[in-house]
Formats: C-alpha cells, sequence, structure tokens
C-alpha cells in the first residue's frame, strides 16, 4: 500500500489523457462492430495506443492480420530504442522484466525516464502497471457507452496530443535539457522536406538513434 501511494501521484498525469483516450478508442470500436469484451481484451494483450484506433479501420477495410503485424512493427519500432535505453533499469525477476517491456509505451518510457531517480525498478514497473489499468478502464468506458448509450466522441484524439505536450514539458524541467525537442523538431523539418510521406516514422527512428547516441557518450 505504501509503494502504491508513493508511485500513485507520478501516473496522474497519464491518467488524465489514457482514460479519455481509452474511452475514445473503446467507442468507436465498438460502433464499428466489436464486442465489449474484445475491445477490453485488445487493451489487456496488445496496449498498442494509436496502432489500436488505426487496427479498427484496417479492420474495417479487411486488412488482412499479416499486413497488420508488420504495420504494428514499423509504427512501433521506435520501442526497440526505447528499451534500450532502459537494459539498466528493468527489474531482475523475469516476470516483472516481461511485463515491464510489454508495458512500455511512449508516455511510460517518458516517465519513467524522468524519474529514475525517485522510483526504485520495482517502483517503476508499478507505474507502468498503473498505466496500463488507465487504458483498460478508459477502453472498457468506452465500449459500454458505444453499446448502450451512442454518443459524439469526436475530439477526445487530442487527449494524446495534450498528453505528450505535458508529459514533454515535465521531462524538459526534470532533465534540464531540451535536446529532445530540438533532435524531433530538426529531424522531423529534414525528413517532411525530402521525404513527406514517411517523415513522421523517419523522423522518430532519427530522433531516437540521436538521443541513443548521446545517452552513449553521457555514461563514459
Amino acid at each position: 500500500m505504501n509503494q502504491l501511494k508513493r508511485v500513485f501521484p507520478f501516473s496522474i498525469p497519464v491518467l488524465m489523457g489514457y482514460i479519455p483516450l481509452g474511452i475514445g478508442f473503446g467507442y468507436l470500436f465498438v460502433n464499428t462492430g466489436g464486442a465489449i469484451w474484445q475491445a477490453v481484451f485488445l487493451s489487456v494483450f496488445a496496449f498498442a495506443g494509436a496502432m489500436q484506433y488505426l487496427a479498427i479501420s484496417l479492420f474495417s477495410a479487411g486488412v488482412s492480420f499479416s499486413t497488420l503485424a508488420v504495420m504494428t512493427l514499423v509504427i512501433n519500432g521506435r520501442h526497440i530504442f526505447y528499451g534500450l535505453s532502459l537494459l539498466d533499469e528493468q527489474p531482475k525477476a523475469i516476470g516483472l522484466k516481461l511485463y515491464a517491456i510489454f508495458a512500455l509505451t511512449d508516455e511510460t518510457y517518458s516517465l519513467r525516464t524522468s524519474l529514475k531517480k525517485k522510483l526504485d525498478k520495482n517502483d517503476q514497473v508499478l507505474l507502468s502497471f498503473l498505466n496500463h489499468l488507465w487504458w483498460i478502464i478508459g477502453s472498457f468506458i468506452g465500449a459500454v457507452l458505444g453499446r448502450y448509450f451512442p454518443t459524439n466522441a469526436a475530439g477526445l484524439e487530442f487527449s494524446l496530443t495534450a498528453l505528450f505536450i505535458v508529459l514533454c514539458i515535465e521531462q524538459t524541467k526534470n532533465t534540464g535539457t531540451m535536446n529532445p525537442i530540438l533532435y524531433a523538431c530538426i529531424s522531423f523539418s529534414g525528413c517532411y522536406y525530402f521525404f513527406q510521406a514517411q517523415a513522421l516514422i523517419l523522423s522518430i527512428f532519427i530522433t531516437a538513434i540521436l538521443l541513443l547516441i548521446e545517452f552513449h557518450y553521457k555514461k563514459k
């Protein structure tokens, strides 16, 4: 209980973003023919955030599972770089380690990297679990609303953008550097100029590589 009290406050910013965003996902999912339990199942075992939104339209369009799997790998490939920068921060217990890897979203990564000095390894796993739980709860609420109380969910997708902005500001304050923001802006601008259609994915990988290089030299 003491651990929960210690970790919970750090998860509140993600709670404020994941609940409405999860509601949007659950609502849209059941309104395209999915069941409530399927929406919750995806949030428990897929937990892919924006990719879950994309999966709704892809399923509706009849895209195959193999194509969806490849797209998921490409879009979420940046998590490989996230994991590399957190190798020394994973708990020793294999179960906790595997779950921490599975639950590493953009928002959780941002929190974990900015709170390394405030939370130990087990605390960080609990933080990952709480963030995952908010997404599941939001998905369930949205699925129920979509099934029994249809309403307009327009605008809920902006919750993710707002959450990114809040976490970005918080991480900049904690780390004392704006390098990640500069890397992202420069890489996206360059990629957008030369490869407009693939600018987002390419800039994500370039930014991740630059951050890994910086992290490597800082450890020396």
